[in-house]
């Protein structure tokens, strides 16, 4: 009982971290984001597209401004300088990335572009919240504008995902949504008839030596052999 209250407990911590994380993306209604941002990101959950739209948008906001400062200085000067505003805001989404990918971390993996991840963790100690910040040896950052910076991985719940399920030699599998928020199905009866692939799919592609490789593991039959008993009664 106090191992399900602690769980209920920690589920409600998340989901108020979460929220505060995404009122504070929402929060920042000054800030016009680019709507290509959220295309990019239109493929996930409503809150998680909110923040990384925004962080996005931020991060090349903030390295556009540096980019035409660092164009516009000296070649004998080797500082360019971050004004007070732009500082903080590229503080407070350094710290906005990282509290979400702290939050979600167990429930799922938010992997953050090693570029990025580089550049940012090179700038912050540099960055100052008052009077602006001085850059020591700024190198032009090239942008990303078209591609994902942030992208989700290995998500789980309790359960490994089963989202491919197939083959079945018995009563048709019955399946009920257990999560809604990390896409994760549940069979609840005749899971023994069928198959279910439950291993991450590289770049969301399954090919045949993968789908042999996973059957190798689990039985000795050829895999040809159990799918055609799948189908032997099926005139089509």
């Amino acid at each position: 009982m106090l191992k399900g209250r602690d769980d209920n407990m920690k589920d409600k911590a998340y989901q108020i971290a979460l929220d505060e994380l995404y009122e504070k993306s929402q929060s920042n209604y000054y800030e016009e984001i680019d709507k290509k941002y959220f295309a990019i990101y239109d493929n996930i959950d409503e809150k998680f597209l909110n923040i990384f739209a925004f962080l996005h948008n931020r991060f090349n906001w903030i390295f556009e401004e540096l980019n035409r400062r660092n164009k516009e200085r000296k070649q004998d000067i080797s500082i360019i300088y971050c004004k007070a505003d732009h500082s903080r805001k590229l503080i407070e989404a350094i710290k906005i990335k990282n509290d979400l990918i702290r939050i979600t971390e167990g429930r799922f993996k938010i992997e953050f572009n090693q570029y990025y991840n580089k550049l940012t963790q090179d700038l912050l100690p540099q960055l100052k919240e008052t009077n602006g910040s001085e850059i020591q040896n700024y190198q032009a950052v090239q942008i990303i504008y078209f591609d994902p910076i942030f992208t989700i991985k290995d998500i789980q719940s309790h359960n490994r995902i089963k989202n491919i399920i197939f083959s079945s030699i018995g009563p048709k599998p019955e399946i009920v949504l257990d999560d809604a928020l990390e896409n994760n199905i549940k069979i609840v009866n005749n899971e023994e008839y069928c198959l279910v692939y439950d291993e991450e799919i590289d770049n969301s592609n399954l090919s045949i030596k993968n789908l042999k490789t996973w059957w190798e593991k689990k039985n000795s039959d050829k895999l040809l052999k159990r799918l055609l008993k799948s189908v032997e009664n099926n005139e089509i």
